[in-house]
């Protein structure tokens, strides 16, 4: 198997916000491209990796996947990789997790019905505020997030 590294530079194509990098292999020569879009939702840049040339992406559909994208974030309808995601969905996911790979499964599930049933609809930044309220941990407070 050869040994393919990936360039860090990022290459403008002729199509707004699409770009690609090369990966190479040992000798420098370029055996592939990973396609990336770039584009901006709620005033931050955001990037997204879309495929490689060898699995059939191709530059007109990195374009057309941008403009989807756009399209969508302009109607409200795009949900990025950060979505919010609730606590309790976590939840529900660790406990299907814990039924098969742990003993104490139902202590778990018993813990977050007395203490944590509160947070359930919940997301991320307000369990952070809630630990820096409660347990007043200083890792928290130096948090991008307050």
């Amino acid at each position: 198997m050869a040994n393919l590294k990936i360039i860090q530079k990022k290459i403008s194509t002729k199509h707004e916000g699409v770009f690609y990098k090369e990966v190479v292999n040992e000798n420098n020569k370029v055996v592939d491209k990973i396609f990336l879009i770039r584009y901006r939702e709620n005033y931050s840049d955001k990037q997204m990796t879309i495929g490689k040339f060898s699995e059939g992406i191709r530059l007109e559909f990195c374009k057309a996947k941008r403009i989807d994208i756009l399209n969508k974030i302009r109607h409200g309808e795009f949900v990025g990789k950060n979505s919010k995601i609730t606590f309790y969905e976590v939840f529900k996911k660790y406990i299907e997790w814990a039924e098969h790979n742990k003993k104490t499964w139902k202590q778990d599930k018993n813990t977050f019905e007395f203490y944590l049933s509160e947070f359930k609809h919940s997301n991320n930044s307000a369990f952070l505020k809630f630990f820096q309220k409660q347990l007043n941990m200083p890792i928290l407070r130096s948090s991008a997030i307050f």
